[in-house]
């Protein structure tokens, strides 16, 4: 897959975000599906990112895809899981899933935090994105991310955003947007006027760091 400019997303880059990009599902009787994205594993959990809107309420179990296995769930993961970390005003949540013994042996995908110096500054640049459109297993969008903007979510805070040419559909809400180089840089958040809006990569980083995952932001590049 390339975008307008070019950049190259190849196959196999395509299947391991897909990969690491689990379905969340709420009550499916009334369509409440989203995405989540896997930023690290161990032998006992997963920790995943994913929209605030998405783990309010209700209980949630996370699918999972494989190139093999898709357009159906390789793995589900209903064990109930732990959010770790919520914010309104950013939509972002930190949430850590137990991994069953059964699955003890299996392979996780997982998506890079991109570091502060990788942050793209000119604008537009081309991005990717990956989400279950209506429920449906993940797929990768290419993207167009026009601008850096400040959003009031709630009635006290202002958030960075992303704004992309593109309004993402039903469902993408919580999925990755990912950079030219495969490292995840925003989560999708809204749809305001026919444009996307993603949680900006400085809003995951401070809240990774404030909450006991400084070792998932990799070090400033200089």
């Amino acid at each position: 897959m390339a975008t307008s400019a070019g950049v190259v997303l190849s196959v196999d880059d395509q299947w391991r975000l897909i990969a690491a990009t689990p379905r969340v599902v709420g009550d499916a009787r009334a369509n409440a599906f989203g995405s989540a994205a896997v930023i690290d594993a161990n032998d006992d959990e997963l920790v995943l990112l994913t929209a605030e809107h998405l783990v309010r309420t209700g209980q949630r179990s996370y699918e999972f895809f494989s190139k093999e296995s898709h357009p159906n769930p390789a793995a589900t993961l209903s064990i109930a899981e732990s959010v770790k970390w919520s914010s309104k005003s950013t939509d972002l949540a930190i949430v850590k899933i137990p991994i069953p013994k059964e699955m003890k042996d299996r392979v996780w995908s997982v998506i890079p935090i991109a570091a502060i110096g990788e942050r793209p500054k000119l604008f537009p640049f081309d991005a990717f994105s990956i989400g279950c459109t209506k429920g449906a297993a993940p797929s990768v969008s290419e993207e167009s991310v026009i601008s850096k903007r400040v959003a009031k979510r709630d009635e006290m805070n202002m958030a960075f955003f992303w704004e992309s040419n593109l309004e993402p559909q039903s469902g993408r809400s919580g999925g990755p947007l990912i950079s030219a180089d495969g490292k995840l840089i925003g989560l999708c958040a809204a749809a305001t006027n026919k444009h996307g809006y993603y949680t900006h990569l400085d809003e995951i980083q401070v809240a990774l760091k404030k909450n006991g995952y400084k070792s998932l932001v990799p070090q400033v590049k200089k």
